[in-house]
């Protein structure tokens, strides 16, 4: 027997004849590894490189976006060897790094987590020829081998033997498929919607010269695609109708219907939320949408011949539902709860004779969910694709299916009912942004020209500007998993400041007033909390322990307290807590999802819904909630000295979108600054020195996506 893992430890083993039955090859960017001969190419040309380097390679690829302790690096390198561990280690890894065409400090590849190890970051694809995985044992491996050598000797096709990477996230296995690529154009391919027949996709895209998005039709033989809408504004979320006939899409908060050949376009209703999806007979849609305008964002349904609408579900004052998806009974909607940074999926009867039901609690932002062809699971895109049962009294934990890919998004499936063949499409996509900051009330003829604070090839945003003006601190995603890190205004000296190693990780930092402490969010193990960190680094404290969503701190002007959004009494308000998290007490009782206090104390600023435009005030002791300021939204917004600052997105032009101060005690608004665009939307985007005289900004850098196809879908 010989094992053909990366190294001598792995838990697979084949007859020697028999190493060639599958491939053992795993992709990532333009490279490929072969796990069996540890042999790295690059589009199809061969790197020499030395044995090290490439076992450290192996190792990483065990568990892609999983941290690699050292001593587990020390193990599988040397062994029992004694050896200059660190010195050798870091060869390696500048070794590894200089074949990759990598950076240690703005790294694709391999990313350093200080005094623990290294992760390895880019998404890998899993080989071509997968059929179905073959289990990893979770604990006693030794009675595992017997097994393997039992369907070895029956002559069974193995192809991912040796790797084991996928299988570390979850104790059930994952589900995962073959996957070829359906679109590679540049930019941004998103949303795609089967035709009934299963032979198209209508999908999302701004195009060849990537300005506005508009539908387009793809086969999934090839060819070029069909563009269906030409209107100058965005186009999104197109569902082809069940006879195939029209197909519907969202254009800036109006569901429009359109020959799925091309012709006339016809509005039929709002939707506010993402997402709408047809019934079965083709009768409604299902739309994100208020019935009023003192209701609630929840899934309407929407006669398609009348345009006569149905409230189906009501969410929490701080949540809103979007993306449904029906059954293929058509008697159930699926569809996600956003609430503050954390989301799940809910399936609610069509009929309304029972309240919505939760069928996860995954603990990450959920983008889109579909249902299998007998209705028993969910699909859904959450830093990867998972599935989830239905027809349980408590949410289980959901199983990975599909492909390892953590950026994958948007699933949709195709059946046909005659065949009984399965597809799934969904988006492989990108969200890169950076944290940029301007000087402002400079008085000088001349905008000065912005400094690029926080920059890496992915997500870096939620900024926050120490007192003295002299820090910036940020939440990153350039490890793998969002970290609040810390950096001068310049952006000199990043440093990590927090290491967590699983879940929807650290975001919305917060300053302390005498700049020695952050505050900030995290969601481990499905519980989202407080925190509390030095800024120099070290002692990390977990203010919030109550099961629930505890999110977007922020400190009184005396450091005493930090203010925050909970859902603890059973819808999101508005909370401070002392500093070590005692003394709970809650400030508001019609809503509250983001708070800032007044550079006097007296007041409490907040955000009062997710995603709806408005800013009220409370005093810091309780009282009357009063509305202050319609324009500003949520995670776009800031108060320093001078009044209330926020993005105003609604008045952009073709290349600056203006940052507003509005003066609370005159009522007055004036322009403050002038940002480049693209500025990020639905992110921590904002924040603004005391001194209201310097501030940053997340900004979009690249977002784009291609759709992927699994044509024999199995769940």
């Amino acid at each position: 027997m010989l094992c053909i893992g990366p190294f001598g430890n792995c838990g697979v083993m084949v007859a020697k004849e028999d190493r060639n039955i599958g491939s053992t090859k795993v992709r990532f960017g333009l490279f490929e590894f072969d796990l069996s001969t540890r042999g790295l190419s690059k589009q199809g040309r061969q790197l020499k490189l030395q044995d090290l380097p490439l076992r450290l390679l192996a190792s990483l690829l065990e568990t892609p976006g999983e941290l690699v302790a050292y001593e587990k690096l020390r193990s599988d390198l040397w062994g029992d060897t004694f050896v200059n561990f660190e010195d050798g280690l870091h060869t390696a890894v500048r070794k590894l790094r200089e074949a990759l065409g990598d950076s240690a400090t703005n790294p694709r590849f391999v990313a350093t987590v200080p005094r623990q190890g290294y992760r390895f970051i880019a998404p890998v694809s899993l080989p071509q020829q997968v059929e179905q995985p073959l289990p990893r044992p979770a604990r006693h491996t030794s009675a595992f081998y017997p097994l393997i050598g039992a369907l070895v000797a029956l002559g069974m096709a193995v192809s991912l033997l040796g790797w084991r990477a996928v299988f570390k996230r979850s104790d059930v296995k994952p589900l995962l498929q073959t996957v070829a690529p359906l679109t590679s154009f540049p930019g941004n391919q998103r949303s795609p919607s089967f035709s009934p027949d299963g032979r198209q996709v209508a999908f999302a895209w701004a195009g060849p010269t990537g300005d506005v998005l508009h539908v387009y039709i793809q086969s999934l033989d090839g060819g070029s695609p069909r563009r269906l809408t030409n209107d100058a504004v965005p186009d999104d979320f197109p569902e082809w109708s069940p006879d195939g006939s029209r197909i519907a899409f969202i254009r800036r908060g109006t569901v429009y219907l359109v020959p799925a050949t091309g012709g006339p376009e016809s509005p039929l209703t709002e939707a506010i939320g993402s997402g709408l999806a047809w019934s079965r007979d083709g009768s409604l849609l299902a739309v994100s949408d208020r019935t009023s305008e003192s209701a609630l964002v929840g899934i309407v349904l929407v006669s398609v011949t009348t345009g006569q609408k149905r409230r189906l579900t009501t969410p929490g004052a701080s949540a809103m539902d979007e993306f449904p998806a029906f059954s293929w009974s058509g008697q159930e909607v699926a569809f996600v709860r956003v609430d503050t940074t954390v989301s799940d999926v809910y399936v609610v009867p069509v009929a309304g004779s029972s309240p919505a039901r939760r069928v996860t609690n995954h603990g990450e932002p959920i983008k889109d969910v579909t249902w299998t062809p007998d209705d028993r699971f969910v699909v859904f895109g959450a830093r990867g694709l998972f599935r989830a049962p239905v027809r349980v009294s408590t949410p289980e934990r959901p199983v990975r299916v599909a492909t390892s890919d953590d950026n994958a998004l948007d699933p949709v499936i195709w059946h046909s009912a005659q065949t009984g063949r399965s597809q799934l499409a969904f988006a492989r996509g990108n969200r890169d942004t950076d944290v940029l900051g301007i000087e402002i009330g400079g008085g000088g003829s001349a905008a000065p020209a912005p400094v690029r604070v926080a920059a890496s090839t992915m997500a870096d945003h939620g900024p926050t500007i120490s007192p003295d003006g002299a820090r910036i601190a940020f939440s990153s995603g350039r490890t793998g998993i969002e970290q609040i890190w810390v950096a001068g205004a310049d952006g000199s000296n990043p440093r990590q400041l927090t290491f967590f190693e699983s879940g929807l990780c650290a975001t919305s930092p917060s300053f302390s007033p005498d700049g020695k402490r952050i505050a900030f969010d995290a969601t481990e193990k499905g519980s989202r909390d407080v925190y509390v960190v030095r800024a120099e680094g070290g002692g990390m404290v977990r203010l919030t322990r109550q099961q629930a969503a505890n999110a977007q701190p922020s400190w009184s002007h005396d450091g005493a307290w930090i203010y925050l959004r909970s859902d603890r009494s059973g819808s999101g308000q508005i909370w401070k807590v002392r500093a070590d998290g005692s003394e709970p007490t809650q400030l508001t009782t019609g809503g509250g999802y983001q708070a800032f206090e007044s550079p006097d104390g007296k007041l409490v600023f907040y955000a009062k819904e997710r995603g709806h435009p408005g800013i009220w005030s409370v005093p810091v002791g309780g009282g009357p909630e009063l509305p202050v300021l319609e324009a500003a939204r949520h995670n776009a917004w800031a108060v320093a000295s001078g009044g209330i600052y926020y993005i105003d997105y609604d008045r952009a032009d073709a290349s600056t979108v203006p940052v507003n101060r509005f003066d609370v005690a005159t009522g007055r608004t004036v322009t403050a600054a002038k940002l480049p665009v693209p500025v990020a939307h639905n992110v921590p985007a904002l924040a603004v020195r005391p001194d209201g005289r310097w501030l940053a900004w997340a900004a979009m850098v690249d977002r784009g996506s291609g759709l992927m196809l699994v044509r024999d879908f199995r769940w």
